[in-house]
């Protein structure tokens, strides 16, 4: 009795497991539907099976990229169930994607709309905090993300002049307490990238000079971690949902 029940359970959980995938599977496939609603539905089950601490059965390798083209929808409701979503991935696939990442929320900070812009800077906001410093090193992540910025606020004098598109983007009908999370948020970018290093274990905050700076100059502990200066290839020209 006690092996037949133990067979019949261990049966049970993988007829769980398949039916997982493939709901996973059909509201994967719905996140390209042209219906607000039904993508935002289909979040919300994603997000409600991520949340729940279940195995979502699909690596977020495949679901990441089918999330991030939504950054840029105009269903102000779509993008706030986006959002709570992507707070769920786990830190290590967020590293593993930061570059897909950033190249979406250059295409959200510069849009037409200023509530896309509002959401791609808090999308941004949580990458950082997740990933700063694998978003500075990542390949473009630091020059085009601030070139972002600078369109953003409005400081590109010479697209200004011009009249580009990103500088008749730029602050319109800005408010103070939109530009004041734009600077907290281009503050969290500069400290990702020029702040002080953080020492690499606990015995490094107590060591005494000349050891002070020691892991600064130990072997990386990451892959390709060279990347951003793009040593082996030439560089890309912008695509069309880069900042120019």
């Amino acid at each position: 009795m006690g092996s037949s029940a133990k067979k019949k359970k261990e049966r049970k959980k993988d007829f769980q497991k398949t039916k997982l995938k493939a709901q996973v599977a059909h509201h994967l496939s719905l996140l390209n539907s042209h219906s607000d609603s039904q993508c935002r539905e289909s979040l919300a089950y994603l997000t409600n099976v991520t949340t729940g601490k279940v195995q979502t059965a699909q690596p977020w390798a495949l679901i990441i990229p089918k999330l991030l083209p939504l950054m840029t929808r105009a269903s102000s409701s779509l993008r706030t169930q986006l959002i709570k979503l992507l707070r769920s991935i786990p830190p290590r696939d967020v590293k593993d994607n930061v570059q897909l990442f950033t190249t979406y929320i250059r295409s959200a900070m510069t849009s037409l709309s200023v509530d896309i812009r509002t959401d791609g800077i808090e999308i941004l906001s949580w990458l950082l905090e997740a990933a700063g410093s694998d978003v500075v090193r990542s390949r473009d992540g630091w020059t085009k993300v601030l070139k972002c910025f600078v369109a953003v606020l409005g400081w590109d004098k010479a697209a200004a002049s011009n009249g580009g598109r990103l500088a008749s983007t730029a602050r319109p009908n800005a408010t103070d307490k939109a530009t004041a999370r734009q600077l907290q948020v281009l503050g969290l970018l500069l400290r990702s990238g020029i702040g002080c290093a953080e020492p690499s274990s606990d015995e490094d905050e107590h060591v005494t000079p000349p050891l002070w700076f020691t892991y600064q100059h130990l072997l990386p502990r990451q892959t390709n971690c060279f990347a951003h200066l793009d040593l082996f290839a030439q560089t890309q020209e912008e695509d069309e949902l880069s900042c120019k």
